[in-house]
């Protein structure tokens, strides 16, 4: 470059620093019209002209009831049609249903009741079997694959690590 395009380039800068200090002490002063425009640009953001525009608002029929086990879990919420199908079909069963939440002292006591235990044990004991069909499953259809392929295949999980080494 040579030095007149280096005085050039310098005069710009100048010009470009003087025009960004003058925009500062406008932006900082008070000027009424500068202030008068800012506060225009603050009603038409908050303000909103929907004339002419036509509305869609969402109404329910209904309200929506959540149904309360004993042991605290929610069931729903539920239109009320279904809420009362829903309760119908739980006494059935033997669950005794409430539209009100069980309070917490209530849902400790229930938790020491032989009825609790009785339906924990026959969960722990449904997961469990669940939990052996699956590896069950797997396992019969890893000798599958042997079969077909002739390879004998580990059933092992890998770490995290050894994964994609």
């Amino acid at each position: 470059m040579s030095k007149q395009d280096d005085g050039e380039l310098q005069r710009l800068r100048n010009r470009v620093k003087e025009l960004e200090e003058k925009d500062a002490a406008k932006s900082k002063s008070n000027d009424p019209g500068r202030l008068f425009f800012q506060e225009l640009e603050e009603i038409k953001k908050k303000g909103k002209n929907t004339a002419g525009e036509i509305k869609y608002k969402d109404v329910h029929d209904h309200t929506p009831i959540p149904l309360w086990r004993k042991d605290g879990k929610m069931i729903g919420p539920l239109h009320p049609a279904n809420a009362e199908e829903t309760f119908k079909r739980f006494y059935k069963l033997g669950i005794i249903l409430s539209v009100k939440k069980p309070m917490p002292d209530e849902i400790e006591a229930y938790k020491q009741t032989e009825e609790y235990k009785k339906i924990r044990s026959e969960k722990d004991r449904e997961r469990t079997i669940r939990k052996q069909k699956r590896n069950n499953n797997v396992e019969k259809l890893t000798e599958s694959i042997e079969k077909l392929v002739g390879v004998k295949i580990e059933n092992s999980l890998k770490r995290p690590e050894e994964v994609g080494v």
